[in-house]
């Protein structure tokens, strides 16, 4: 039971850290209106 918590959260923190790298890259090349759609489709699998 404990590994699979630890293997759950370990799969959750790296989901959220792979989204946010996501959207700083959008914004460092300037396409803050594509994260903009992207976060109001609810969506984050990509362009």
């Amino acid at each position: 039971m404990t590994r699979e918590i630890h293997d759950i959260t370990g799969h959750t923190l790296m989901s959220i850290i792979m989204m946010l790298e996501y959207a700083e890259d959008l914004l460092h090349l300037g396409k803050s209106q594509t994260l903009k759609e992207i976060l109001g489709s609810g969506s984050l699998a990509g362009p």
